[in-house]
């Protein structure tokens, strides 16, 4: 378990290492450390400001399985966001070609109510998503033991995902 700590936390050292693109994918700055050549680690928030499904409680996002049950993303949704990042032929193109591509990411997690709606969803290239996971594996225990509200962690990992890791694990 240490050396998994470790090397999520590596990881994340390595994936907010300040080096900006010469050509950026997204017209406006990014947040200092959110971009890396080939690594997006930040949606743009005018694309992906994050959604999450109204009047959802703890109490339902802790039931098991709740996320699987509402993990529905169309085809035809997918491929629009995709393009909307410049990404019109999908995966394995553009800041998703690297080892892994991307992964359609749900901003807020879909374990803390987060939608399947456009401005919830972004490809997050493979190698932060991993880390992310964890952010999210975190903020829904910490919800599901009270030590949370749901809103807070919404808010939370919407804003500034790589803030909130941070934040929650100190590192």
């Amino acid at each position: 378990m240490r050396s998994l700590r470790r090397l999520a936390a590596g990881l994340l050292l390595l994936l907010t290492a300040a080096c900006a693109p010469a050509g950026r994918l997204h017209p406006p700055p990014m947040p200092a450390g959110a971009w890396q050549p080939g690594i997006a680690l930040l949606p743009d928030p005018r694309l992906t400001p994050g959604a999450v499904l109204p009047g959802l409680t703890a109490a339902q996002v802790c039931r098991p399985g709740w996320a699987a049950a509402v993990r529905h993303v169309e085809p035809g949704l997918r491929r629009a966001v995709y393009a909307a990042y410049g990404l019109p032929r999908g995966n394995h193109t553009g800041f998703c070609a690297g080892p892994g591509g991307c992964e359609l990411d749900h901003l807020v997690s879909l374990e803390l109510g987060g939608s399947n709606d456009a401005a919830n969803l972004w490809p997050q290239p493979h190698a932060s998503a991993i880390v992310k996971d964890r952010l999210e594996d975190e903020l829904h225990r910490m919800v599901c033991t009270g030590r949370l509200n749901l809103a807070q962690a919404q808010d939370m990992i919407a804003r500034d995902w790589v803030a909130a890791y941070r934040r929650v694990f100190g590192e």
